[in-house]
C-alpha cells in the first residue's frame, strides 16, 4: 500500500512524493490534487519563481535573493544532438 507525503517549509509546498517517508503524510486524494496543481506551475524568471502556498493552494510569486540564469531548453536539445552525432 502506498503512502503519500508533502514536504512543507515556511508555508510553501516544496514537493510531494510517494513512499518517501519524509514530510507530512497526506491522503491519496490530497496527493492527486496537489500533483495537478504542481503540474501547472507558471514559468519562472531570472528574478522570480512560483511556489504553492499551503493555506490557499495557489501560486505565489517569490523574488529570488539573487538573479539566476535560466537555461534555454532548446540549447540542451541542440547539445544532445551534437553529442549523438559526434559519438
Amino acid at each position: 500500500m502506498n503512502r503519500f507525503y508533502k514536504i512543507i517549509e515556511d508555508n510553501i509546498i516544496l514537493s510531494i512524493g510517494v513512499n518517501i517517508g519524509l514530510g507530512v503524510e497526506i491522503t491519496e486524494n490530497e496527493y492527486n490534487h496537489l500533483d495537478k496543481i504542481l503540474s501547472d506551475i507558471p514559468t519562472e524568471t531570472e528574478t522570480h519563481y512560483y511556489a504553492v502556498n499551503t493555506e490557499t493552494l495557489e501560486y505565489e510569486l517569490i523574488e529570488r535573493d539573487e538573479p539566476i540564469i535560466i537555461p534555454d531548453p532548446r540549447q540542451f536539445l541542440v547539445d544532445e544532438i551534437i553529442a549523438e552525432v559526434n559519438a
